[in-house]
């Protein structure tokens, strides 16, 4: 009888543990997740070339500077999840799936003159910030604020 109180205690402590250590992993991912996400807008927005962005209700297209390559990226909102396309060699583009799960997704410019915008192309003034927002299950609403140098 103590023999099966102690086996009872001791399986119900590790399923416990089990499911507790799944729910940290899940969490894990969408930390990283996360973090992977907002770390290449920063990056790809921050290093536009000539302040080149191409805005529309499906994402965003721009011409970027890193390593010393010129690179031509898009992002977009497919089926719920952020994609990030580099498009610079046209016949192998690269497509990288950044954040799943999403939704509520915007993105908008504020201009030289302190004006949003949530469409943009060239020549409408300078952009100075971009903000991309969407909203997460794991982490409610998240805003991003990416400043771009003039």
């Amino acid at each position: 009888m103590i023999f099966a109180i102690i086996s009872t205690l001791s399986y119900n402590a590790l399923h416990t543990s089990i499911k507790q250590q799944k729910a940290q992993e899940i969490h894990h991912q969408q930390l990283f997740e996360l973090q992977k996400t907002l770390h290449y807008l920063q990056r790809d927005i921050t290093q536009i070339y000539h302040q080149e962005i191409v805005l529309s209700k499906s994402g965003f297209g721009i011409t970027s500077i890193q390593n010393q390559k010129l690179l031509k990226l898009n992002y977009s909102v497919r089926e719920k999840k952020l994609i990030r396309q580099d498009q610079t060699d046209a016949q192998n583009p690269v497509t990288l799936t950044l954040i799943s799960d999403i939704s509520k997704g915007s993105i908008r410019v504020l201009d030289s003159n302190n004006k949003w915008h949530v469409n943009w192309h060239k020549g409408v003034a300078s952009p100075r910030v971009v903000e991309i927002k969407f909203e997460h299950p794991g982490w409610g609403e998240v805003k991003k604020l990416v400043f771009i140098d003039e």
